[in-house]
């Protein structure tokens, strides 16, 4: 039984990987980062792991608000893609509402878009902010932002995926490759 006083935590995910597609490939040529991508999961196996990427693994031309799983989609065709992933503790309330957030937002997933042109803009440091467009890192900064967990001094400024290795309270419990992975 729990006692009332304390405060019941569960934990979420954030993935930050580099995979070798072509736009992964020109963010690091431009940006020298050692990762390009992040997602943010509910589940320790990642199997549901969501950001803002292609579509259709096949065609780097149409992105939105994507489900991933390390072994399916782009990481499957990609599975020497470069990974780390973070546990964060959060409460029983905040996991409830950022599950319920994912998913209203995989339900509504037509209204989302990839912002390819705010992507290009970061690359020279302007913001192009646009509702319901997003790249991976401005997506996984304003969710976990609303919940306490963004970078710390992310706001109104353009945030890298490699930003996330330092995710506040966050656990490195994995760095390798995304196809080795533990799955339970």
């Amino acid at each position: 039984m729990t006692n009332n006083t304390e405060q019941q935590t569960k934990k979420i995910y954030v993935a930050v990987t580099k995979t070798g597609t072509l736009l992964s490939r020109l963010v690091h040529f431009f940006t020298r980062d050692s990762y390009t991508h992040v997602s943010v999961a509910m589940h320790k196996d990642l199997r549901d792991m969501h950001s803002f990427g292609r579509i259709n693994p096949k065609n780097p031309f149409r992105g939105g608000f994507v489900r991933e799983t390390p072994r399916t989609g782009t990481f499957q065709r990609f599975p020497n893609t470069d990974a780390v992933v973070f546990e964060v503790e959060v409460t029983a309330e905040v996991y409830d509402a950022m599950q319920a957030e994912l998913a209203q937002m995989w339900e509504n997933r037509a209204q989302y878009h990839y912002n390819s042109l705010g992507l290009f803009l970061a690359g020279i440091g302007k913001i192009r902010k646009k509702e319901n467009y997003y790249y991976c890192s401005e997506f996984v900064q304003e969710f976990l932002s609303k919940y306490g967990h963004g970078i710390a001094d992310g706001a109104g400024r353009i945030v890298k995926p490699v930003e996330f290795l330092q995710v506040p309270g966050g656990v490195r419990i994995y760095e390798g490759k995304i196809k080795d992975y533990y799955l339970e």
